[in-house]
């Protein structure tokens, strides 16, 4: 499983609802709404600390 790197969720391969390229890095996530608001300010959510679940 990944997480969105915007709200944290917790996303099955396969669902995800879209993804983006950042610094060669992809990022998945679980609605269309994370992910425009990832390439808003991309930096902020790319850096950010991630939990271990």
């Amino acid at each position: 499983m990944e997480t969105d790197p915007v709200c944290g969720a917790r996303i099955r391969p396969g669902q995800e609802a879209g993804s983006t390229t950042y610094q060669g890095k992809t990022y998945r996530f679980c609605c269309t709404e994370c992910r425009r608001e990832f390439e808003r300010k991309p930096k902020q959510y790319a850096t950010a600390p991630t939990s271990a679940a």
